[in-house]
């Protein structure tokens, strides 16, 4: 099991990745992400504190802004880290949900745990106890974690058109920052 520290940095450190300006990303936004997926504000201070103290991140003040900074000894550090990679949301979104369904057994729950902290930090949101989903293609991104785990044969990953609740899902995305309302109108002036 992972402790705080490591989901709360693994956080930080896709957040930072996948920041258009590659590493460089306001703080407000490392916080309100962490504090998003249900992390104490103690704990996510201390995980500051404990990145800046191992060279991780540079903190520094632009205008009144705070922002972070992957340093080269934690962009390597997040190399070996763990799953996440890089993934950069597409200005449009192509109006299809991805649904990921798996099935891993008890004995296998740390790889299962490590799936699902994985999905959460891309930004998946959990249909139900097995089933996340997410609006962009990320099809390679997902082969890669359920290689890594040796969980290919464990899950499915199906692309569909529309889904029932869909409006509340698209409220929930746009919630959490995950898609704009931009991307959903262009998509229904299209439609």
């Amino acid at each position: 099991m992972k402790t705080a520290f490591e989901l709360i940095a693994n956080t930080f450190l896709v957040t930072a990745l996948a920041h258009p300006n590659g590493g460089r990303f306001f703080r407000k936004a490392a916080l309100r992400h962490a504090r998003a997926l249900g992390y104490d504000l103690q704990s996510i201070y201390n995980c500051f504190w404990r990145l800046k103290h191992f060279g991780y991140i540079e903190e520094f003040v632009e205008g009144k802004e705070g922002y972070l900074e992957l340093t080269q000894k934690g962009r390597v550090r997040f190399a070996r880290y763990g799953l996440a990679r890089k993934f950069l949301r597409p200005k449009r979104w192509d109006g299809k949900w991805r649904v990921l369904i798996y099935d891993v057994p008890e004995e296998r729950r740390k790889d299962r745990d490590r799936l699902k902290d994985h999905l959460r930090a891309i930004g998946f949101i959990p249909l139900q106890e097995s089933v996340y989903i997410f609006p962009y293609d990320c099809a390679s991104e997902v082969r890669d974690a359920l290689e890594y785990l040796k969980l290919r044969d464990r899950a499915v990953l199906l692309l569909a058109a529309t889904l029932e609740g869909e409006d509340q899902l698209i409220a929930e995305c746009i919630e959490s920052g995950i898609l704009t309302k931009a991307q959903v109108h262009a998509l229904s002036q299209s439609k």
